[in-house]
């Protein structure tokens, strides 16, 4: 099991932003290659996004939180970003705390806490 510290080093810092529907932030694998069988929640402020308010892009592929699956794996190769799209409402500026929930279809469920600014 990975220590939640290390987990933490997938997320790209500085890339979280509002979009027009949300906000946005980018993932990047470099620790070991997997493949991701669920994604979600995500809390952010005390709110709580899952299901279809989750988009995961790799590359030119678009996956939902609330499609991945067993059947549907995502996956998280080394050295490969993850953009994850939130709709939502827009973030308040400032230091933003956010909190990631995956499961990893060979290590499990995970999750882990960073510190980002819009």
């Amino acid at each position: 099991m990975f220590p939640p510290s290390m987990l933490a080093n997938v997320y790209v810092k500085g890339s979280l932003k509002n979009t027009e529907d949300g906000f946005e932030f980018a993932l990047k694998n470099n620790i070991e290659s997997t493949m991701l069988s669920g994604v979600g929640p995500i809390v952010v402020g005390g709110q709580s996004y899952s299901g279809a308010a989750i988009t995961l892009t790799v590359g030119d592929r678009v996956w939902q939180a609330d499609q991945i699956g067993w059947r549907n794996l995502v996956p998280a190769s080394v050295g490969v970003s993850i953009n994850v799209r939130v709709q939502g409402a827009p973030l308040p500026s400032g230091p933003v705390k956010l909190s990631l929930t995956a499961a990893s279809a060979d290590i499990g469920s995970l999750t882990f806490e960073v510190t980002d600014t819009i």
